[in-house]
């Protein structure tokens, strides 16, 4: 183990719970690991093996790769009888060939929301297979709603019901439904019954790249910037994908930094999503100087020495150009915290920049045009 391993996974044994298993990764981008039985797991990874996290996650979800690996089947049967039910219904129209696929391509998507959000993720949220749609034309006294399932090109109505304003309703009990979507619906029937208790185990790919030895940066702006990152981007999902940027913003002399990502690290930003959260870690007499220029808050980083030269360091290293970098004044803004009045402070300034990343769920795709992820 190299120092900058050393340090990394030293310091995340210390942030985790005692019954997390932290596993550092000394094998390719294609190394997978098995499913513990009973604790979290954590795999620090270098950022080059970012472009083939959703091959690992879609391993996990679909494959049982691993004798020791905990696969709940108590949902599949089910699941399957709903779609096979579905499919019959669409054969009709669609013929068997397209029907067919489409029963495919559900099961996938079925499981990778099961496995993210739990059984009831397939009749709540963004990407569920029901929906209840109401009519605001109801009377005062009455709700008027239709059930629709997404079948293959989008939501057919299966059902309606009338029930009374405040009255107590489960989402499948009071339908009238369609003849010929009975078997369907009684198959929705069963797989909402489910348990949906899933495993509150969950599994984080760390990605980290330095741009220098990991002694170089304080030890207390490396503990902060991971501890933030791991409390800050979705600490109970049950897959979840994180980078760590850690930069050195000053000239070193002494120790030769990198000046470029590899040409896989530039491809893995585009896995990268949603509002990143960046740490600055200006210099001890940026901090402590009696001159007015000096940054106590963050707004007072603002066209100083510091953002300047920060920022033409990120652009240089192509982090403003691919977008996850973003100033301005919209929702994708970055999170900013600042980082001083430590001990450990030195004269050389520095930034970590951390982001969640798409891995393979089917919440948000980032899959790369023309990518073919096979497990």
């Amino acid at each position: 183990m190299d120092l900058n391993e050393h340090i990394l996974s030293t310091l995340v044994d210390g942030l985790t719970k005692s019954s997390t298993q932290t596993i550092l990764c000394r094998g390719s981008r294609y190394t997978t690991y098995p499913i513990p039985l009973s604790s979290d797991s954590l795999i620090i990874r270098p950022m080059k093996h970012l472009v083939s996290a959703p091959l690992h996650t879609r391993r996990r979800i679909y494959s049982p790769l691993f004798v020791d690996q905990k696969i709940n089947h108590s949902y599949d049967t089910p699941v399957r009888n709903m779609l096979k039910s579905a499919t019959r219904i669409m054969k009709q129209k669609y013929g068997e060939l397209r029907a067919t696929r489409w029963e495919g391509n559900k099961y996938d998507h079925a499981n990778s929301i099961i496995i993210s959000e739990g059984v009831l993720g397939l009749f709540h949220g963004a990407h569920s297979f029901l929906r209840i749609r109401e009519n605001n034309k109801s009377s005062a006294f009455d709700v008027e709603a239709v059930l629709e399932f997404d079948f293959l090109q989008g939501f057919v109505t299966i059902a309606k019901r009338s029930s009374k304003y405040g009255e107590d309703v489960d989402f499948l009990e009071g339908w009238e439904v369609e003849p010929m979507f009975e078997e369907l619906f009684q198959s929705l029937i069963k797989v909402y019954s489910l348990p949906s208790d899933y495993s509150n185990q969950t599994w984080t790919d760390l990605f980290y790249w330095s741009d220098m030895p990991f002694d170089v940066y304080p030890q207390s702006l490396v503990k902060k910037s991971v501890a933030d990152a791991l409390t800050s981007f979705g600490p109970l999902k049950p897959n979840r994908s994180i980078l760590i940027l850690f930069l050195s913003i000053s000239s070193f002399q002494s120790d030769p930094r990198k000046e470029i990502l590899s040409q896989l690290e530039r491809i893995s930003l585009k896995r990268l999503q949603g509002r990143p959260r960046v740490i600055w870690a200006p210099r001890f007499s940026d901090t402590q100087s009696d001159s007015e220029l000096k940054i106590m808050k963050i707004d007072q980083l603002s066209d100083s020495d510091f953002e300047i030269v920060a920022m033409e360091r990120l652009k240089h290293l192509g982090l403003i150009e691919s977008g996850i970098f973003n100033v301005g004044d919209d929702d994708n803004r970055v999170d900013e915290i600042l980082h001083q009045g430590v001990q450990d402070q030195t004269d050389e300034s520095f930034l970590t920049l951390a982001c969640e990343c798409w891995m393979g769920t089917w919440s948000n795709s980032l899959e790369i045009e023309g990518e073919h992820l096979i497990s």
